[in-house]
């Protein structure tokens, strides 16, 4: 009694490894692209002022936010356009 399993060469049998294992590493690497990408553009949006509540003004130095704000530490700005740097601050009072 022979099985259709052994009559395969073992040549064969290896090259369908090595050509699944290779269009799976293409697929890994593709998914890690693909997370890798999206995952930046999230860290920059959460980490923007508006999306912390603050707002950006003119200013280099945290004590340029005005009275009644305060600076926010890692609150970005988006890039002015007349080159002026800004800060991030958020109000102090409480909103109900």
């Amino acid at each position: 009694m022979t099985f259709p399993f052994f009559d395969r060469k073992a040549q064969e049998l290896s090259l369908n490894v090595i050509i699944i294992a290779a269009l799976g590493l293409i697929v890994l690497v593709i998914v890690v692209l693909i997370f890798m990408r999206e995952s930046g553009d999230t860290s920059d949006t959460l980490n923007s002022c508006y999306t912390q509540a603050g707002q950006c003004y003119d200013g280099e130095f945290p004590m340029s936010c005005p009275n009644g704000t305060s600076y926010l530490y890692g609150g970005n700005c988006p890039d002015n356009t007349e080159g002026a740097n800004q800060i991030c601050c958020i109000s102090l009072e409480k909103k109900n």
